[in-house]
Formats: C-alpha cells, sequence, structure tokens
C-alpha cells in the first residue's frame, strides 16, 4: 500500500487490526477509508467503530497511545510515520 494521506486514520486501523483483529468487518471498513480517503468510506468507517463497547474503544485508544510513543521514541516526522503504517497495513482479508 502507498503512503496515506491520513495518518490519523491509517493509525487508527492499525489499533483496531492489533485490538480487534485484521478480518474484522470494521478493520475492513476502516482500510477502506484509509485507502479511497473518501468521505462516504470514513463516514462508513465511523459508523461501524460506533458500534464497539466503550471497553474495545478504550483499548483502541490505549494501542493508539502506544503506537504514538513508539514512533515519538524513534523520532520519525508525520510522514515517516504515515509511510511506515501504509507498509505494516494487514490486507484485512479472510
Amino acid at each position: 500500500m502507498a503512503a496515506t494521506s491520513n495518518p490519523a486514520l491509517a493509525l487508527l486501523a492499525k489499533s483496531i487490526a492489533d485490538v480487534v483483529g485484521a478480518n474484522s468487518e470494521l478493520y475492513r471498513d476502516v482500510l477502506r477509508a484509509v485507502e479511497s480517503d473518501e468521505y462516504v468510506d470514513i463516514m462508513l468507517a465511523q459508523a461501524s467503530f460506533d458500534t464497539l463497547s466503550g471497553e474495545i474503544k478504550r483499548e483502541i485508544s490505549d494501542r493508539v497511545d502506544d503506537l504514538v510513543a513508539q514512533y515519538l521514541a524513534k523520532g520519525q516526522s508525520v510522514e515517516e510515520m504515515a509511510e511506515a503504517l501504509a507498509e505494516d497495513l494487514p490486507d484485512g482479508m479472510a
């Protein structure tokens, strides 16, 4: 996958894959939004995310915090983080 124009969404996608799983419908919806960066796909991903329990959302949030800390510790720029995330995202296929 090429570097994403939306690093925050890619970071969320990676965290969702790590917590919920790369084969989940939620991850596929978020991955589609990352790849297309289209408003309709982002809204679908948001709707899928909104169905999660508070506990799962907190786990994803904690994972986002962990990933950000890892990238900051490496001294990476936002662009470098986006490129690394894009290369690291699972394809979401069962």
